[in-house]
């Protein structure tokens, strides 16, 4: 009797491992999968991002020739033409945060294999474990550390404009490229996001010529329409680096809540 339930107890136990092993399985392989989805939307991001930079032109040229030509066509689509112009810049930042959100969805999965899967592989070191570092830890930890700086106004300006060097160079060894990539990606946003908001002003001092000479007026309504967008770019930066730290801060405290 006693050796049908030490038989039973070890197929349970055989069982049990098998059970872990094709559910650790499992999860690699449909983290990796989400991993290799936020690359792909990386690339795709890029890619709808340098649509803008036709369409701002296109539109700023169908403004002003609306208006300049004083046709009854063009003079209709005055106003639905300025409000897609307008908003080009708000797509700019819409792209910007999706693809920090993949990049955050991609360092908990890489987080999460390191943490909860490759440790139950006896004997080889994982790819994640082999990295290090996941690129949301170090950005987190690079934010940190100038958040902590006190007294440098450039570094300030630079962090609050997404422009400091030592936020996405700063990424060590094999993590390098990630920060490389994250950086490309920022100063080509923050080029198309400059191109948009100069083509708005422009358009706008152009209009204004057909009701209003004053220099004056025109200067104050450029810089009041690039401060709004000044505005709207600090918001958004600020948005990001919040959900970055936070991101962090929650993944540190899942790992201690779920330590032995």
């Amino acid at each position: 009797m006693n050796e049908y339930r030490k038989q039973d107890g070890d197929e349970r136990h055989v069982d049990q491992e098998a059970l872990k092993k094709a559910f650790l399985e499992w999860q690699y392989l449909t983290l990796r999968k989400e991993i290799e989805i936020s690359r792909d939307r990386h690339f795709k991001i890029a890619a709808g991002a340098l649509v803008i930079v036709p369409a701002v032109e296109i539109l700023a040229i169908a403004v002003k020739e609306s208006v300049v030509g004083n046709h009854s066509i063009g003079s209709s689509l005055v106003v639905p033409l300025i409000v897609v112009l307008l908003l080009l810049p708000l797509i700019v930042l819409v792209l910007h945060a999706i693809f920090v959100s993949e990049h955050l969805a991609i360092g908990r999965c890489g987080s999460y294999i390191r943490d909860y899967i490759e440790p139950d592989v006896s004997g080889v070191v994982g790819w994640e474990t082999w990295l290090g570092k996941t690129w949301l830890e170090q950005r987190a930890e690079a934010l940190n550390s100038l958040a902590a700086e006190k007294g440098h106004l450039r570094e300030g300006i630079l962090q609050e404009f997404g422009l400091h060097p030592n936020v996405g160079l700063d990424l060590k060894e094999v993590r390098a490229h990630e920060g490389l990539q994250e950086l490309a990606f920022r100063l080509l946003y923050a080029s198309l996001y400059v191109i948009a908001v100069v083509s708005i002003v422009f358009v706008g001092v152009t209009v204004m010529d057909h009701w209003i000479q004053a220099v004056w007026v025109k200067v104050l309504v450029g810089l009041s329409i690039s401060l709004l967008y000044v505005i709207l770019w600090v918001v958004e930066r600020t948005r990001v680096r919040r959900a970055i730290v936070q991101d962090l801060r929650a993944l540190e405290e899942k790992r201690k809540a779920l330590k032995p």
